[in-house]
Parts: structure tokens; C-alpha cells; sequence
């Protein structure tokens, strides 16, 4: 990022490494432990999967990185942005109210439309 995005706090020198790992650690250790007090498991799935396929496509370790890779990248995305989300966090609402009578997401026109548009675009 100093090449392609010199003023984002990392690469400036604004943030130091140590200061960006607490960050990133901080939020990831908030986060799934607000989604595990107040969610579903539902949220806390998406919450975990979400953090690994983050963590493959920008970890510089044997196997990952996926960035490097355009079809990676792109599966990475796809995954989460158009399976993920919308499944996950429809079941979590799904888990969360009850008393809605919502059906499943594979009988939700709106959720197949979401996952289908998703995956297209």
C-alpha cells in the first residue's frame, strides 16, 4: 500500500504495525464476542467465516494471500458478499425473531434474488 495508497494510516507511518495488529485483533475479539452474546449462531458463523476468508485473501503465509490470485479474489468475494451475507444474516434474523413465521432463505424470493444479484454482480 506505501506504492498504491501512501496516505492510508499504515502505509503512511500514521499507524504503526503494532498499533494496526491491536486494532485488527481488538475489533475481530469485540465483534465475536458481541455476536456471540447478543446473536444467533447464525451471526457468529458469519461473523467467523467472514474473519477467515479476510484473513486468507490478506495474510502474507503459505497459502494464502489470496489477492494474489484474481480467481481467489474473486471466489473470496463472491463468498461472502453474495452466500454469506445474505444467507447468514437472513437465518440470524430468522433465529432472532421467532415469532415472524419468515421461511426458510431458500423459499425467500427476496433472499434467492439478493444471492442470485450478488452473485452476478
Amino acid at each position: 500500500d506505501k506504492i498504491n495508497k501512501p496516505y492510508l494510516p499504515l502505509a503512511s507511518g500514521e499507524f504503526s504495525v503494532p498499533f494496526g495488529w491491536a486494532l485488527v485483533l481488538g475489533c475481530f475479539f469485540f465483534s465475536t464476542a458481541a455476536g456471540a452474546l447478543f446473536g444467533t449462531p447464525a451471526l457468529v458463523s458469519t461473523l467467523l467465516i467472514s474473519a477467515f476468508l479476510g484473513t486468507a485473501y490478506s495474510v502474507d503465509l503459505p497459502l494464502l494471500r489470496w489477492k494474489r490470485s484474481a480467481l481467489l479474489a474473486s471466489m473470496c468475494f463472491l463468498i461472502i458478499r453474495a452466500l454469506v451475507v445474505q444467507i447468514c444474516f437472513y437465518s440470524h434474523v430468522r433465529q432472532a425473531l421467532p415469532s415472524l413465521d419468515v421461511p426458510p432463505w431458500d423459499e425467500s424470493r427476496a433472499t434467492v434474488f439478493g444471492v442470485a444479484f450478488m452473485g452476478v454482480f
